[in-house]
């Protein structure tokens, strides 16, 4: 759907809001009842899109994917940051109280955060709360837009949250040092080293006590799980209902 509009519209913003009503026709057509007189939940996703249009690379950001620019002097420049971040936080520290409580295994754990995931979904697309991409207009409030010269860019990095868990979770590495190893070494090195680390810890343990021998690195596991875990206690949702995907 992408695909088709970008040859066609240069403006971010305008190519965002051709596909929010684009996505909202598909979905209309694939319900079994109108939109706005029901409980469905729209699908929804993240969205970074880099666009080359004349001597200007145009970026249009919605969610909580990443995207880095490496310059002509050797500087990336990081655009990292989303507020869903606060709500993941919030998973995360009622996680570790439940930890702290005497319960390690994940599987244990999720039913007791599942009011509060549920809870956190419902800010999507809302005033103080966060946007993901959606058949829904509202979701425009919160793109972001960018433009630089192209002449000044000569690498750019696209990344889900979950691979960037190397850089903010287990801060095995920062935004440029992250470039550099994808230019060195390649991606598939980097996903295997952070696949490594969560199966290390398949029940996301708390964080040791400062000073303790304990890798800093595995203790941000239950973050980067969290993603998982939201999805698996979101499809069991009896009250989530999803409009087939085009």
């Amino acid at each position: 759907m992408l695909g088709h509009l970008t040859p066609v519209i240069d403006d971010g913003m305008t190519l965002l809001r051709r596909l929010v009503a684009d996505l909202h026709q598909a979905c209309a057509a694939a319900a079994l009842a109108p939109l706005g007189d029901t409980d469905i939940e729209l699908p929804s996703a993240s969205l970074t899109v880099a666009h080359l249009v004349g001597a200007e690379i145009r970026l249009v950001m919605l969610g909580d994917c990443k995207l880095l620019l490496r310059g002509k002097d050797g500087r990336v420049e990081a655009f990292d940051d989303s507020p869903v971040a606060a709500f993941d936080a919030k998973v995360v520290e009622a996680m570790r109280k439940v930890q702290a409580g005497g319960e390690i295994e994940l599987r244990r754990i999720t039913p007791k955060l599942t009011a509060l995931i549920r809870d956190n979904r419902r800010w999507k697309n809302r005033p103080g709360g966060y946007g993901v991409l959606m058949a829904d207009p509202a979701c425009l409030a919160f793109a972001e837009t960018v433009r630089r010269p192209a002449a000044d860019v000569t690498h750019l990095l696209l990344a889900t949250d979950g691979f960037y868990r190397l850089v903010d979770t287990y801060r095995m590495l920062t935004a440029g040092e992250l470039m550099q190893a994808a230019l060195e070494r390649g991606l598939a090195p980097l996903y295997a080293e952070l696949r490594r680390i969560e199966d290390a810890d398949p029940n996301a343990s708390p964080p040791a006590p400062q000073g303790a021998g304990r890798c800093h690195r595995v203790a941000g596991a239950g973050n980067a799980r969290l993603e998982h875990l939201q999805d698996r206690i979101r499809a069991r949702d009896p009250r989530t209902r999803r409009v087939p995907r085009r």
